[in-house]
């Protein structure tokens, strides 16, 4: 009887179901020992959907030594050894998952410790988190007569939470009280420390702040590159693990295997957290190889609501940004995510990553198209001032007029877009800036939301045009000109048209409008040509790329 391929481990982030489901599991236990060996206490930084939960969890079968889930992994040599020692394992996951999130974070952190204890058979008489936590670790230790191992999962989940929902009522303070919790927590483990073999937090930002205001010291292995694939998904183990489900999806878009594992990368790899290395995050690959075609998976609520805020406290957008140059402290430090410093805030959630350069620097990048188009929708929404569906709907007429080649029609979607955001405060706080970045920034976004972010990191320009759009039938250049204060653009506008390049492809062209949006000071030069003037969309996008 044929043996049935392991399923896809979406949405699991329990170890021991994962391999009993007999689920795929991208084999990450050759570091285990690796982190072992690193430093008795260690703290990860990764974003969401990078497998951080399922990580501890395996941790916790490890260190546990139940040998039997990792039969056929790596690390079943290290646990057959008979010189290793299980150890009791105290795993604290503060997503608090599954609880009343309407009751106070000191109460839920009580309801975490004592269920915690109810695993080990111990009963506490503490009533406090803090003392709880001491008494949980003492009485687990002298019960099994070695020290414990203590993983703390999602340490700052309740801390960014509350940041997200503080700056949407803006209510900031919410994550200052909640960091000054966890403070409380982590110096309970603080005091356990004499019991303990080896200790290891993981969550989305720096644990910095532990150390400067809990006096919880550990060593941040987020950027050393022995441990860059530590969390997230390589092409190598892409086209290992998920042979079968690249292969379905291959035959089901109708594109060859390796341009499927490219366009995942392109789609939704790109991160190095070493500036070197770069891995795909998982959840959306999971979710890409489920439906067999591109999505929006980097939507979630909390991420969501951090950029909002980030856009209602910096006048300028994430665009700014990228191809920022960081020095190399940058990426095992970065500063507190609540003192809102734009870099360190965009590197800790995910929307920049690193580069790295030779002379031993970083530049912050946008990691994929998935990130990219994510932060188009979001910004979209906070200049317009109107709902996400409502510039989907503008998006959908875009690529209507782009897929004829209507530039009529795109002229009267882009004035009216230049118009809100004449109106919008917002907009014209960034406007200030960089007038000409602003509006070409727009048109980008605007762009990304009609389903055309670059091929190719944020390089958009094409033989002087700004923008250029090639269905198989047809393509469209996009030429914008923005005047500074004082200046005449209109004048200015009419010479720029005098001298719009020629594409090639676009030579005798079929169609043309120079347009003005004159709320925003800008004039559009755009030409279309129709069928064989226009290169073929590449094997494995959908129809109509940007170049």
């Amino acid at each position: 009887m044929a043996r049935q391929r392991p399923s896809l481990s979406l949405g699991q982030s329990d170890f021991a179901a994962l391999r009993g489901e007999e689920r795929v599991y991208v084999d990450k236990s050759a570091y285990f020992a690796k982190l072992r060996r690193f430093g008795w206490t260690l703290s990860l930084a990764r974003p969401d959907g990078f497998g951080k939960s399922l990580l501890m969890s395996a941790l916790d079968a490890y260190f546990s030594g139940e040998k039997g889930l990792f039969r056929g992994l790596a690390a079943a040599r290290t646990l057959d050894d008979p010189d290793f020692q299980p150890f009791s394992v105290l795993n604290f996951d503060l997503s608090l998952k599954g609880g009343a999130r309407r009751r106070s974070l000191p109460k839920r952190l009580l309801e975490l410790v004592q269920s915690c204890a109810a695993r080990h058979g111990a009963r506490l008489r503490e009533k406090s988190f803090a003392p709880a936590v001491v008494e949980l670790a003492e009485k687990v230790a002298r019960r099994g007569g070695r020290e414990i191992v203590i993983l703390v999962d999602s340490y700052d989940e309740p801390m960014t939470r509350a940041l997200a929902r503080g700056l949407r009522r803006g209510d900031e303070e919410a994550a200052w009280r909640a960091q000054e919790t966890l403070r409380e927590f982590f110096g309970a483990l603080r005091r356990v420390e004499a019991l303990t073999a080896f200790r290891m937090v993981a969550g989305t930002t720096s644990s910095a702040w532990l150390e400067d205001s809990a006096d919880f010291e550990a060593c941040d292995v987020s950027a050393e590159e022995e441990f860059a694939g530590l969390c997230g998904f390589d092409s190598q183990e892409i086209r290992r693990y998920f042979a079968p489900h690249l292969k379905d999806a291959s035959r089901e878009m109708k594109i060859g295997s390796r341009e499927l594992v490219a366009l995942v990368e392109r789609r939704y790899g790109g991160f190095a957290f070493d500036g070197k290395k770069r891995v795909a995050r998982p959840l959306s690959v999971l979710k890409f190889l489920r439906r067999k075609k591109c999505g929006d998976f980097w939507k979630e609520r909390t991420r969501d609501g951090l950029i909002r805020g980030f856009f209602a406290k910096n006048a300028r957008p994430v665009d700014f940004f990228h191809g920022e140059s960081v020095e190399g402290r940058f990426a095992r430090r970065p500063t507190d995510i609540l003192l809102a410093d734009p870099l360190g805030f965009l590197y800790q959630t995910g929307f920049l990553t690193l580069r790295a350069r030779p002379e031993g620097a970083f530049v912050l990048q946008y990691p994929n198209l998935e990130v990219y188009a994510r932060v188009s929708a979001l910004f979209l929404e906070k200049a317009r001032g109107r709902a996400e569906s409502e510039t989907r709907a503008d998006a959908r007429a875009l690529r209507e007029a782009l897929a004829q080649g209507d530039v009529a029609a795109l002229g009267d979607l882009l004035r009216a877009f230049f118009a809100e955001l004449a109106e919008s405060p917002f907009a014209q706080a960034l406007i200030k800036f960089d007038r000409e970045r602003f509006h070409h920034f727009c048109v980008k976004a605007f762009l990304a939301e009609a389903g055309f972010p670059a091929r190719r990191g944020d390089h958009f320009e094409r033989d002087g045009w700004d923008f250029v759009i090639a269905f198989p039938e047809v393509a469209t250049a996009i030429k914008i000109f923005v005047a500074r204060e004082g200046e005449d653009w209109e004048t200015l506008a009419r010479s720029g048209f005098k001298g719009s390049p020629n594409l090639g492809e676009l030579e005798g062209t079929a169609r043309r409008a120079l347009f003005y949006a004159r709320e925003g000071r800008v004039a559009l030069d755009a030409r279309a040509t129709l069928p064989g003037g226009a290169r073929e969309a590449e094997e494995g996008e959908e129809d109509g790329q940007l170049a």
